[in-house]
């Protein structure tokens, strides 16, 4: 399985598509930037096959009832108890996006979905067959095409309607799925928030207490930091606006560009040789 959208759509033989290109086609919004917890929520959504991209268009980037505006101060708290470290703070986005999947019921959600698709499927063969079922039932009598047209009729009415209403039931479904979702995914955007708020607030606060350690050592693990956030990215555009993200959030610039170059080094462009001029009086062949 993929471990991040490059991998995801090369397996599916096509391009990562761009930052802008996933937000019209998701209709994510502004708000999405490409960092690494928006991709690997995106990318979960994407394996898992239960929401289609209609539905996951729907996906609001602002929060749209109480209920979710009432969600900070848990995140708030949450944020309070990150880890310091890039991978901690991944697992703890992580484990608090699972728990708020389970509390909104998600995967008895999905469930009830797939049966309801497996219905709509069935019904559908139903409906296919039926002329060929009727012919097959009364080929050894001698039944005129008008009395075969009137049982097919009177068959296909129940099962049209039931068609109907199974569709109607799927379609309810899967916007309340798409709402869960986009609930999940802004409780789980604005706890990540809160979280590197509060740690840019504690590394400031460390500064101004102690003398803290030496500027190698600070750059060193910056540089952990820094290498260890563009690993999950897939393309240089990812990690040109992961760096813009990092250095917004008070990594040095020429750390985080260095990083950048090493792992997603930007390829030489062909033709762009220009012969400097010819000085006076320099000595010229065949003069």
């Amino acid at each position: 399985m993929a471990s991040n959208l490059y991998q995801y759509y090369r397996s599916l033989g096509q391009q990562l598509p761009s930052i802008e290109q996933r937000r019209e086609k998701y209709g994510l919004g502004e708000g999405y930037m490409g960092s690494a917890e928006q991709n690997k929520a995106l990318l979960a959504q994407l394996q898992s096959g239960a929401v289609p991209s209609q539905s996951m268009a729907q996906m609001p980037t602002t929060p749209t009832t109480p209920q979710q505006t009432a969600t900070a101060p848990q995140t708030a708290a949450m944020g309070a108890a990150m880890p310091s470290g890039w991978q901690g703070q991944m697992a703890e986005i992580e484990k608090y996006r699972t728990g708020q999947m389970e509390q909104a019921g998600i995967s008895d959600l999905r469930a009830s979905i797939g049966g309801l698709r497996k219905q709509v499927g069935e019904t559908e063969k139903l409906l296919e067959s039926l002329r060929p079922d009727i012919e097959s039932r009364t080929q050894d009598y001698l039944v005129p095409e008008a009395y075969r047209r009137r049982m097919e009729a009177v068959e296909r009415e129940p099962l049209t309607q039931q068609l109907a209403g199974l569709t109607r039931g799927l379609g309810i479904e899967e916007q309340a799925l798409a709402g869960r979702l986009s609930e999940v995914d802004y409780r789980t955007q604005l706890a990540s928030q809160l979280m590197r708020e509060e740690l840019a607030n504690q590394r400031s606060l460390a500064a101004k207490t102690a003398s803290g350690p030496s500027r190698t050592e600070t750059r060193d693990t910056q540089r952990q930091e820094i290498a260890s956030f563009f690993a999950y990215q897939g393309t240089r555009e990812e990690a040109e606006e992961a760096a813009k993200a990092m250095i917004g959030q008070g990594y040095p610039p020429d750390v985080v560009y260095e990083e950048l170059e090493r792992q997603f080094p930007e390829p030489e462009k062909e033709g762009e040789y220009i012969p400097e001029p010819e000085k006076e009086g320099e000595y010229k062949f065949g003069e």
